[in-house]
C-alpha cells in the first residue's frame, strides 16, 4: 500500500477505503502536510456539503486533489454539480458594507501567520465601511474593524473579502462579489456554472471512494 497516512482517525478511515481501489505505485494521504510530490493524491474535507463540520458528521463530501489542496479539474460535465445542494444563484445588487472573513493562521491552504493575513486584508479594504467576521476556529484577534456575527451571505453586504477560504466559493455561487487572493481556485470566476461543475468532480462521497469511482476519475490525470 502507498498510504502516507493521516493525523485524523476519520481521515485514515477514508484513505484506507481509497487504498483498496488503487495500485501500489500510487501515493495518497489525508492532509497537505503529508504530500510527497506533485503526483500525491491528497484528501481533505469537501468544498460543499462537507462530510464533517467542527468534528461532527454533517454532510457527504470529501475533497480529493492531486499534489496540493485547492486542486480542481477543468472542463467537467454538469451531472455531479446538479446533485449538490448549492447551485448557481443570480448576481445580487451591491449592499452597504464589505465583510472581511478571517482564516485560521498557518492553515495548510495558505501557510500565513495571523499578522500576514491581517496585512493582506488591509491591502484589500479601502474607504468603504467594513466589518470583520472572525473564523469560528481561529484564536481571537483584536480586529481593526467592528465585529460581525450576522449572516455572512446577507444581502446587506457589498462584497466579501477573503484570502482563499472556501466561504468565498459559497459566496461566489450565491451571486456575491468576492475579493480573493489569486491562490483561491474560485478567484475572479467568469463562468460560475463551470466552476461548480469542476468543484463537483473534486469532491466525492465515502461510498464513491470505496467503490473505486473516485480512482477511476483521478487515474486519467496520473497517466
Amino acid at each position: 500500500m502507498s498510504s502516507l497516512g493521516s493525523d485524523w482517525d476519520m481521515g485514515q478511515e477514508v484513505i484506507d477505503l481509497f487504498g483498496k481501489t488503487v495500485p501500489d505505485k500510487v501515493d495518497f494521504c489525508w492532509g497537505a502536510s503529508r504530500i510527497k510530490d506533485e503526483r500525491t493524491i491528497v484528501f481533505d474535507l469537501g468544498y460543499i456539503d462537507r462530510a464533517w463540520t467542527a468534528f461532527e458528521k454533517t454532510g457527504n463530501y470529501y475533497q480529493v486533489g492531486i499534489g496540493r489542496l485547492n486542486w480542481i479539474p477543468k472542463g467537467c460535465p454538469r451531472d455531479r454539480a446538479d446533485r449538490l445542494p448549492q447551485q448557481v444563484e443570480p448576481w445580487r445588487p451591491f449592499g452597504n458594507f464589505d465583510l472581511i472573513c478571517g482564516q485560521v493562521a498557518m492553515d495548510a491552504q495558505h501557510n500565513l501567520t495571523q499578522e500576514e493575513l491581517m496585512a493582506y486584508y488591509h491591502t484589500r479594504v479601502w474607504n468603504r465601511e467594513a466589518m470583520w467576521r472572525p473564523h469560528p476556529q481561529a484564536e481571537a484577534t483584536p480586529p481593526t474593524w467592528p465585529e460581525y456575527r450576522g449572516d455572512p451571505f446577507s444581502e446587506d453586504i457589498h462584497r466579501m473579502v477573503v484570502y482563499n477560504s472556501t466561504i468565498g466559493l459559497e459566496a461566489t455561487l450565491k451571486g456575491m462579489r468576492v475579493d480573493s487572493h489569486p491562490s483561491a481556485f474560485y478567484h475572479r470566476a467568469v463562468d460560475r456554472q463551470q466552476l461548480l461543475n469542476n468543484v463537483a468532480y473534486a469532491q466525492w462521497t465515502e461510498e464513491e471512494i470505496a467503490s473505486g469511482e473516485t480512482w477511476a476519475f483521478l487515474e486519467q490525470f496520473l497517466t
